[in-house]
């Protein structure tokens, strides 16, 4: 119910208005970009995750992203996810997040671009599991060729904290007009029995996207390296322009 409510009141709020959906290279880490000031973009996110190299466990997560241009500059997110453990079918989780991303300087003013990310989610299913992420993004443009790094410290808290450092990079080409190759990787650094929700552990593979003036869309694969690592991580995002 809570994920209908949220569906119509973003289809509500964005039937009137005019967003651009902001060009997406990778899956798992975040370029430089923000919504423009005063628009909306809805953005709907896939996951699933093989068993990992050490275990049966395999998952498939859906999210949905409402986002909104405060300012040229600062964006804010509103998201709603839920995710289903395989073989068993149950539902594992369905949470609520927040974020906010802000550019630290503008475009081209230093040698890399960067912008800081900062995300809440409050997990339904467990009164406990409530999750804080910082990300500090590191990007630049050179010509066709974009590179990406994102440093992340995550912190769990309630019953169990833990504060978990991540790793995620990415490098793009764009082809041809908003066609774009390119290869990503991802890594959770807190010992080999830490599995990150999102990243599955270690690992390293592909992305392609295609950008164009009704929505955009970018499908990701990763393949794990390390033993608590899952297998291979698919990911498909799509960015309507409302």
């Amino acid at each position: 119910m809570k994920l209908l409510l949220f569906l119509i009141f973003s289809l509500t709020i964005a039937s009137v208005s005019t967003s651009a959906a902001q060009d997406k290279y990778y899956v798992w880490t975040y370029p430089y970009g923000t919504t423009a000031r005063g628009e909306f973009e809805l953005e709907s996110n896939s996951f699933f995750t093989t068993p990992t190299l050490s275990n049966n466990s395999h998952s498939f997560i859906q999210q949905f992203e409402l986002e909104y241009g405060v300012s040229d500059r600062f964006q804010i997110g509103l998201y709603q996810v839920f995710g289903r453990d395989f073989p068993e079918g149950r539902l594992s989780s369905e949470s609520f997040m927040l974020e906010a991303l802000y550019k630290l300087a503008q475009e081209n003013e230093l040698p890399v671009d960067p912008m800081l990310y900062v995300e809440y989610e409050r997990n339904w299913n467990f009164k406990n599991a409530n999750r804080a992420e910082v990300k500090l993004i590191l990007s630049k443009d050179i010509g066709r060729l974009n590179g990406t790094i994102n440093g992340i410290a995550e912190y769990e808290f309630g019953k169990g904290s833990e504060l978990t450092p991540e790793f995620s990079a990415g490098f793009s080409y764009e082809l041809l007009d908003g066609f774009r190759v390119g290869v990503e990787s991802f890594a959770t650094l807190a010992g080999e029995e830490a599995v990150d929700e999102d990243f599955g552990g270690t690992g390293a593979g592909p992305t392609v996207s295609l950008a164009t003036p009704w929505f955009d869309i970018t499908s990701g694969a990763t393949f794990g390296i390390l033993k608590n690592s899952n297998a291979v991580n698919f990911c498909t995002t799509l960015s309507f322009d409302l």
